[in-house]
């Protein structure tokens, strides 16, 4: 009879890749939704992210792992989603150290990154709202070009 506390009983069991790759899903989401809060995402810092995610997500399908079955998939294809559209309409770009080309070019690669984790995530809809808020940034980061404020 064990008269420790079951918190501090080891277990023998080890975790499979698909637990680890679950537990590694999870903490990339918790890092993306407590930098957003912060509000402290830049969008090399969210590319890197997003880069981890896919080849974690990548792991959990090769050891045999279901992602539109994984519990946390429309949690995590919203916290995606909502980082990418909340930098968009941060201002980030309109800093004086921001070079346009860049931030579009790693947003445009963070967006399609995306789209394609909610798809094989079978949230897909996630992904073509952000689709929807690219284009419409681009849109009006072009009008604005043109035409100044307005």
């Amino acid at each position: 009879m064990s008269f420790l506390p079951p918190s501090s009983v080891k277990s023998f069991v080890t975790p499979t890749q698909s637990q680890i790759a679950v537990s590694n899903l999870n903490a990339i989401i918790n890092r993306i939704n407590g930098a957003r809060a912060q509000e402290s995402v830049s969008p090399s810092w969210l590319r890197d992210q997003v880069n981890e995610f896919s080849e974690t997500l990548n792991f959990y399908i090769a050891d045999g792992g279901d992602p539109v079955e994984l519990l946390g998939s429309i949690y995590f294809s919203r916290s995606l989603s909502d980082a990418t559209v909340a930098l968009l309409g941060s201002g980030f770009h309109l800093k004086p150290f921001v070079d346009m080309d860049f931030f579009n070019q790693t947003m445009k690669e963070v967006v399609v990154h995306i789209s394609a984790i909610t798809e094989t995530l079978g949230h897909s809809a996630f992904g073509d709202n952000l689709d929807c808020r690219w284009h419409g940034f681009i849109v009006s980061h072009v009008c604005q070009s043109i035409f100044g404020e307005f």
